[in-house]
């Protein structure tokens, strides 16, 4: 569960009954965790800390203690990266900023992400925030 105001990732379990029981935060770099997307695999948490421009990503190998493996800034002055989702073949994270802009993250065999290529601004009108991201294949 994301919680921006902490700046962390909350840790929960639950069992057969489908209870849920709290285990603990995971520190999330940057300011205000907000937005997350899983691989099908259920191996890699990415997650987007809106107001510092920052994808974040996680190893669940052992879901109980997630593991940063890398933190990495998106193109643009203020990009505020917020809706995330990944493509059926798990090989690219699309993402919309609030500004109104898609950045296309490639996937790396380890689960990292670059962006190797320029973001696109869907010219939308000033003020406008975009809402949600859909990938189809």
């Amino acid at each position: 569960m994301d919680q921006p105001v902490q700046h962390a990732v909350g840790i929960f379990q639950y069992d057969k009954n489908g209870v849920l029981t709290y285990l603990r935060n995971v520190f999330a770099p940057g300011a205000a965790i907000c937005w997350n997307a899983i691989n099908t695999a259920g191996t890699r948490l990415y997650t987007a800390q809106t107001p510092s421009s920052e994808i974040s990503v996680y190893d669940l190998t052992h879901p109980g203690t997630p593991l940063l493996l890398q933190t990495f800034v998106v193109s643009g002055t203020g990009a505020a990266p917020a809706h995330m989702a990944l493509d059926p073949s798990q090989r690219f994270l699309y993402v919309v900023d609030r500004v109104g802009t898609v950045h296309v993250l490639d996937i790396n065999s380890t689960g990292q992400v670059t962006e190797p290529r320029a973001a696109y601004n869907l010219g939308l009108p000033t003020g406008t925030v975009p809402l949600g991201v859909i990938v189809k294949p």
